[in-house]
């Protein structure tokens, strides 16, 4: 029990001193956490009020906080969390001290939530492991990964919460699609045959910031300084949903490409070129194209965060990496947003996304390598022809005419993130999936011969698949076996 000064030598009766008044971490959207220190010569049991104030009027008028003074707080130094506050508003906060005699007021500290949910991971370079070299940071501490079949504690955070799996047809949502049985809509009506089934991808901006040793990645709903939208933005626009399709393509009565469950996915036979084969998605109408390359960076960098590791055939699935041919499609139409296995002919879904990996290795569109080892990316998202479209340059390869192992160095950058530099790694170690880049059949700088890039592996990659893999041994017209893709609306 506290003693009073009082009863051991009468009233000083001295007005309490307040200091030290700050705030403590980070605001979130919501809340603020404040400390201070009392300093009182006449009782060791004082009242605490909290005063919180916006442009508007008081939200907390002398809220009062029972706080002691003495032996049970020897440095006399308090904090309090203030909660039920509104995202991006500014507060001017006060506290007052009565000590049963006089009553003292703080300066006013005026300090600010947060405006934006930020979610990150900091990845150490200088670890192989490639579960321990991931760590959560900004409003990801705490929160428990991805399994299996779960997305874990993400379920109910930003920007998963928003994903959802839908029907598209002429380039609209024809309405939800319920994810532990993609052949029906929520409500119990049948998905028509002539309607794709999609997963939409909410906005999110993301920066990349090398740090000693690693480098750390952030996703915003709000555009922050350095932060930027880049699967999202379309000739400029920012779109609120960009759509990928559930299933690897298959072609439908009409000869228009689709995703559809219980086909056989097409495969580099019946694909006569790559511009070809742009085209053809293309006249399905405005807006479809192959499967874009700054919505696959975006997609990896939701896996990356719901599972904290590079590991993924470990952490989701082995997917389908062993066989001499490609499984149809909707194998995991029953299975939920998220699904993998560890049989190696079972395929994976992350986000309602079936063949997240594996089954066949998948091209990506936006994204060439010329003769002079030029990484180029496409800039607008619009005009994929590299022919046509105006594409950046990301960086120069410097390396031999082989990059074929198991990836241990990426491109650190907000639009060249994963892109292997180095291979020096194994199934178990850094990102664990397989490159392969040859420039060896090189005869010129023309579109022939560009090399265009594949994700994931496919049926006869075994270990070397996984959400990170990538081959760049692809020309023009020369495409190998194992090859398709999706597609996706823009």
């Amino acid at each position: 029990m506290a003693i009073s000064i009082k009863s051991i030598g009468g009233t000083i009766n001295e007005p309490p001193i307040i200091s030290e008044f700050k705030s403590i971490g980070e605001p979130t959207q919501d809340s603020i956490s404040i400390s201070y220190k009392v300093t009182d010569a006449d009782l060791q049991i004082v009242r605490h009020y909290i005063t919180v104030k916006t442009s508007t009027g008081v939200i907390f008028n002398k809220k009062e906080i029972t706080k002691e003074v003495g032996y049970e707080n020897p440095n006399n130094i308090f904090s309090y969390t203030i909660n039920g506050l509104t995202r991006g508003t500014n507060y001017t906060i006060q506290i007052e001290i009565f000590d049963g005699f006089d009553l003292t007021k703080s300066d006013a500290l005026s300090i600010s939530t947060r405006n934006a949910i930020i979610h990150g991971v900091r990845v150490m370079t200088n670890n192989s492991n490639p579960q321990t070299a991931i760590t959560y940071i900004e409003d990801s501490v705490g929160i428990s990964p991805a399994t299996k079949t779960s997305l874990g504690g993400w379920a109910n955070e930003w920007p998963f919460n928003k994903v959802k799996i839908v029907g598209f047809k002429n380039g609209r949502e024809t309405g939800n699609i319920n994810p532990q049985n993609k052949k029906f809509y929520f409500g119990g009506a049948p998905v028509p045959r002539d309607v794709d089934v999609m997963t939409a991808i909410p906005k999110f901006y993301w920066k990349v910031s090398e740090i000693e040793n690693g480098y750390e990645i952030r996703i915003s709903d709000v555009k922050l300084d350095g932060f930027d939208c880049y699967a999202h933005k379309i000739m400029g626009v920012e779109k609120d949903f960009i759509y990928d399709a559930s299933y690897l393509r298959s072609k439908g009565s009409n000869g228009k490409y689709r995703s559809k469950s219980g086909e056989t996915p097409l495969t580099k036979l019946q694909l006569t070129s790559i511009s070809a084969t742009r085209s053809e998605i293309q006249s399905i109408g405005n807006g479809y194209q192959m499967h874009a390359y700054f919505l696959h960076k975006a997609e990896l960098i939701l896996f990356l965060l719901s599972y904290k590791t590079f590991y993924s055939q470990r952490a989701l699935g082995l997917g389908v990496c062993e066989g001499s041919s490609p499984v149809r499609t909707g194998g995991t139409d029953t299975k939920g947003l998220i699904w993998g296995s560890t049989s190696k002919r079972d395929q994976v879904c992350f986000l309602g996304i079936e063949d997240f990996f594996g089954n066949l290795n998948q091209l990506i569109d936006g994204f060439v390598i010329n003769s002079k080892k030029e990484f180029l990316i496409l800039t607008n998202n619009s005009n994929f022809d590299p022919r046509r479209g105006f594409y950046e340059k990301l960086f120069l390869y410097s390396g031999s005419n082989k990059m074929q192992g198991y990836i241990s160095r990426v491109s650190q950058t907000d639009k060249g993130l994963f892109l292997p530099t180095k291979v020096a790694g194994s199934y178990t170690t850094f990102y664990t999936d397989f490159c392969n880049l040859t420039f060896e059949n090189f005869a010129g700088d023309t579109h022939d011969t560009w090399l265009y890039s594949a994700s994931g592996g496919a049926y006869d990659f075994g270990e070397k698949a996984g959400a990170f893999a990538l081959d760049f041994d692809m020309h023009e017209f020369m495409l190998c076996e194992n090859t398709g893709f999706r597609i996706c609306y823009l």
